[in-house]
């Protein structure tokens, strides 16, 4: 598979004990240098995945699923690799890896635009044709997104190459990877730092530089995911623990609901939008009442994603252990910029929050409270009367149903867009 120009090839290695052999081995250090340990798996495991896909596609055209391995070259140097899973009854392919070195260099940006191409165009001209490739993203944090060290800066580089040619994450998703040494779901670690992203592949018969697509309707944004979980994953399972698949087919379609069940009710299109690639000058601490945890993981995700600095006790409660609760939330509203109070309950946390609050206002800290409209409207109406009356109304106050959550949730990420200033 040739890439765009007459230096810069993207190489299917088909035959790594055969024809491929040196291009195969030389693209292992590139792989190591890629990828973190936590990301990566054995490098060995290729040849066989590449193997038993040859073996099988040998026997029948239509055998499923194809594994594919592909180095990239500049001048016949192996400068970066991919690995993707290509499933063309579900027109639908999974990218484990792709990289580059060098990725902010001349070369290295052409090579990545040349190997998405490249890639994107022979599955869209496979039989049957794939519409869609998804690919993991690895997060980098809001406080890294300034730093000059060598791994972020590559990843800045190549989040930022890869969107130039049409690839963006799936908005409003609390993306998890399942943990495979433990299939119990409510005590296994949650694995939250990948983006998960899509690559449309019809756009390249027309344009070498598409116009990304905006959203994917509701249906297909939950098909994708199902397809991932219960389909990609499983496959997984299968290879590398054959006698625990039935667990993990259970297991799998129940993370599968539970990551489906955190898009917003009310979205008939789930948007598609670009990861930050440079930070906000603003952090804000999101203040929840006890039942507001999945709607506190979905706003502190948003406003990540918009590269504000965020924190809230679930997420940064560990460090913290041992500490007095009161102490510690003050500490972090001293920290802050901005304070959120999300309230869905006008019971059982309200009071602690309330002090929170009071505290952050006489900090003359910036305070959005987003109210839900879902509780008895007695106890909405005297909780707002409260707040109005304890915190004064210059306050911004956000009303929202679960149905609009998204909505109230883009309303205060403008404020604090607005607040980080001009120019971020």
């Amino acid at each position: 598979m040739a890439g765009v120009t007459d230096h810069f090839e993207w190489i299917e290695i088909s035959d790594p004990d055969g024809e491929h052999r040196g291009l195969f081995q030389a693209s292992k250090s590139v792989y190591s240098h890629l990828f973190s340990t936590q990301h990566r798996e054995k490098w060995s495991n290729f040849r066989g995945y590449i193997s038993d896909t040859q073996q099988r596609l040998a026997k029948s055209a239509a055998t499923e699923p194809r594994d594919y391995y592909f180095v990239g070259t500049v001048h016949g140097e192996v400068r970066g690799m991919a690995f993707l899973t290509a499933y063309p009854s579900h027109h639908l392919a999974f990218i484990a890896y792709l990289g580059v070195l060098d990725p902010g260099s001349v070369s290295g940006r052409v090579l990545s635009n040349a190997g998405i191409n490249s890639i994107r165009a022979q599955l869209a001209a496979s039989e049957p044709p794939i519409e869609a490739i998804l690919i993991e993203v690895e997060k980098i944090p809001p406080q890294r997104l300034s730093r000059r060290d060598r791994w972020t800066q590559e990843r800045l580089t190549f989040l930022r190459n890869i969107q130039r040619v049409g690839a963006r994450k799936i908005t409003w998703l609390v993306y998890e990877q399942m943990y495979r040494d433990n299939f119990d779901l409510d005590t296994m670690p949650r694995i939250t730092d990948l983006h998960l992203m899509v690559i449309r592949t019809s756009y390249l018969a027309r344009r070498m530089r598409p116009t990304p697509i905006e959203a994917l309707p509701r249906a297909t944004a939950e098909r994708y995911l199902k397809f991932l979980y219960e389909i990609y994953c499983l496959d997984g399972f299968k290879i590398s623990d054959p006698e625990r698949a039935g667990e993990a087919r259970r297991k799998l379609q129940a993370l599968s609901r539970r990551v489906l069940s955190r898009l917003p009710q009310g979205l008939r299109e789930i948007p598609l939008g670009e990861v930050a690639l440079t930070p906000l000058a603003i952090a804000a601490f999101v203040s929840h009442t006890r039942d507001g945890v999945d709607l506190t993981e979905l706003l502190g995700e948003y406003l990540m994603d918009m590269g504000a600095r965020v924190k809230y006790w679930e997420k940064d409660a560990p460090r913290k252990v041992g500490e007095d609760l009161h102490r510690a939330v003050k500490g972090f509203i001293k920290e802050t910029d901005v304070v959120i109070a999300l309230i869905t309950d006008g019971k059982r946390r309200s009071d602690g929050m309330i002090e929170e609050l009071i505290y952050a206002r006489d900090l003359k800290k910036r305070l959005v409270i987003l109210m839900s409209r879902d509780m008895a409207t007695q106890s909405y109406k005297s909780l707002e009367q409260r707040l109005m009356s304890l915190l004064g109304r210059n306050i911004i106050y956000i009303p929202f149903t679960r149905k609009t959550f998204h909505i109230a949730v883009h309303n205060a990420g403008a404020r604090v867009r607005e607040w980080a200033g001009p120019g971020t």
